[in-house]
């Protein structure tokens, strides 16, 4: 516990200390003497819950002779660059981190649309209109540590989701997460483009495409058998020669307007391209396709339960909008609402790693197994980061709210919340 806090306060203090890289105006921003230095600006908003703005600095301040209006509030805010709340979200992520499967960590792509304050002049944001119900909202794409339940890099993206692709290689491509791990990713990562760009950059995935009767890449293929694991070869081309023409189960005809960045205009038109195919039998009669990059030491049981594990981050994006609370925010103005989308998500970094420490005894006699409470976990993590409680506090609180473990369990009168999708993953 000491660990993550001491790890969560070296990350904060490396931005205050280059706060001119994260300021409106690096000459004068944060030059002067304030009650709201960076110091204190940047762990308020991170800590900040849903209650009200004025509930929230009262709350803060308690127990010293301080006092911040909501104009000040606002005032400091707006010197401070989103960003530097990105940067120690990047620097949390070298937080060790303790589950692994088979000595990877399992990470996962996917997206999730954030309701925002209605702010009808922001266009970016507007949604709805045709219907004539408008509302805000933004996108997040994020990678997720599936074992450990932390987020390590985020995009936010408009509504319209046009960057998930690109924020994916962009997120590949900074590598703020553990170099041996395993990317998992749903079908609209399904690309030539997506593909070449992991194996290219060294990075090992398992993504879900459109099955072989779909209208997808497999569609191209000859698969006729029911389940099938199968090393595929194929070569890219722009060109459109007999040779492409009569070799169509080797050749795939890429068009100028298909994005693929290894084939670019004035340079080589074609590029060869391994893949491994997996189609599995998730019920009677339904199949799930998965392409990889993995050798045969993963075999198709290894492919299938490590594409379980992605769902963890359904769950995670529940905990960060309902738990830490990213669905109350402290203002309309986007650039506001960024810096809490990002505090948010190191908040709830901070909790999970806390609370994955605390060792639970699972005692005999027990019908199952128990785990802490996550929600009561995040509160009384605030209380930690506030100084307010101290480890051996923290740790007792954390043990005193167990909830059992039960991942057979339905809820007949809401099953619309509690389907399980097929690539559920249920832990043992």
């Amino acid at each position: 516990m000491l660990e993550v806090r001491r790890q969560f306060d070296f990350a904060v203090q490396s931005v205050v200390d280059s706060i001119t890289c994260y300021c409106s105006n690096p000459l004068s921003d944060f030059s002067r003497n304030r009650k709201l230095p960076p110091e204190t600006l940047i762990p308020l908003i991170i800590q900040m819950g849903s209650h009200s703005l004025n509930t929230e600095l009262t709350t803060f301040f308690e127990g010293t002779t301080t006092e911040v209006t909501r104009s000040a509030f606002s005032q400091q805010r707006e010197k401070l660059d989103s960003q530097a709340f990105l940067r120690i979200l990047h620097l949390m992520s070298y937080t060790p981190s303790p589950s692994l499967y088979r000595g990877y960590h399992v990470i996962a792509m996917d997206g999730s649309d954030v309701n925002i304050p209605f702010d009808p002049s922001d266009q970016e944001t507007l949604c709805g209109v045709k219907s004539g119900k408008p509302y805000s909202q933004l996108h997040l794409n994020a990678l997720y540590d599936c074992l450990n339940g932390t987020f390590l890099d985020v995009r936010i993206d408009s509504p319209r989701k046009s960057g998930e692709c690109n924020a994916l290689k962009e997120m590949v491509k900074n590598h703020f997460y553990p170099q041996k791990s395993i990317l998992c990713a749903d079908r609209g990562f399904e690309k030539y483009d997506t593909f070449a760009y992991c194996i290219e950059n060294n990075q090992k995935f398992i993504i879900r495409v459109k099955d072989i009767e779909s209208n997808g890449i497999l569609s191209t293929f000859d698969f006729s058998e029911e389940t099938f694991d199968k090393d595929v070869e194929i070569i890219l081309t722009r060109k459109q020669t007999n040779e492409v023409k009569e070799n169509r189960d080797l050749y795939r005809y890429l068009p100028w307007s298909t994005e693929f960045q290894y084939m670019p205009k004035g340079g080589a038109q074609e590029y060869k391209l391994k893949l491994r195919v997996v189609r599995i039998e998730v019920e009677k009669g339904k199949y799930e396709c998965l392409i990889t990059n993995l050798g045969p030491e993963f075999t198709m049981e290894d492919l299938k339960e490590l594409y379980h594990m992605r769902w963890n981050e359904e769950v995670g994006f529940r905990a960060l909008k309902y738990t830490v609370g990213m669905l109350d925010f402290h203002s309309r103005k986007r650039k506001y609402i960024q810096q809490e989308i990002y505090a948010n998500l190191i908040l709830h970094n901070v909790a999970s790693l806390i609370v994955q420490r605390v060792k639970i005894e699972q005692k005999d006699g027990w019908k199952y197994k128990y785990k802490p409470n996550f929600t009561t976990g995040v509160t009384n993590v605030r209380l930690f980061l506030k100084r307010k409680i101290s480890a051996g506090k923290l740790e007792e609180r954390i043990k005193k709210d167990l909830i059992p473990v039960r991942p057979d369990r339905s809820n007949k009168r809401n099953m619309k919340a509690q389907r399980v999708h097929p690539f559920q993953y249920r832990p043992a």
